[in-house]
């Protein structure tokens, strides 16, 4: 793969490294998101089941 290397002043390079931090905070918060949701999805299988704790963390144990 070949590289094209650019040459930034240091505005462009500002300009990018906070639109880079804003991107990364946006991935971090859809990952806490889905995380969040995935926890809820879980719980409503346990539900469904009529797990109880004791069954529910031997299977998330085993799933992790």
């Amino acid at each position: 793969m070949n590289t094209l290397k650019i040459k930034l002043d240091i505005k462009q390079e500002n300009e990018l490294l906070q639109w880079f931090n804003k991107i990364k905070e946006e991935i971090v918060q859809l990952k806490e998101k889905i995380e969040f949701e995935d926890q809820n999805i879980d719980n409503m299988i346990f539900d469904l089941y009529g797990l109880n704790e004791a069954e529910k963390k031997e299977i998330l144990n085993i799933s992790n």
